[in-house]
């Protein structure tokens, strides 16, 4: 499967990683979406209410793909998906970030 379809078929499943209340601080969800993003190489991440509770979902995006070495491709609503590669602007929908 190429990264296209892997990109279309992580937009419209469940997220894989769920960040709550202990934000991002913690090195071990960290080193958890690190190595999903080595086996899946494209990661949907849903952010709970009380992860926002002091930061932006924008920035929550921002910060995991600094710690995480990745490419951020979309965000919306408390969700964002990142990616171990980057993938061109043209595989993406109209309202993506990339």
């Amino acid at each position: 499967m190429n990264l296209r379809n892997k990109y279309f078929d992580v937009l419209h499943s469940k997220a894989l990683v769920n960040i709550g209340k202990t934000r991002i601080t913690s090195e071990g969800l960290i080193n958890h979406i690190s190595k999903m993003l080595k086996k899946e190489k494209i990661l949907k991440i849903h952010a709970l209410k009380s992860a926002l509770a002091e930061i932006e979902i924008k920035d929550l995006a921002e910060l995991v793909k600094n710690k995480t070495n990745s490419f951020l491709l979309d965000v919306r609503g408390h969700t964002f998906i990142i990616s171990k590669y980057d993938i061109k602007k043209k595989y993406s929908p109209k309202n993506s970030i990339i």
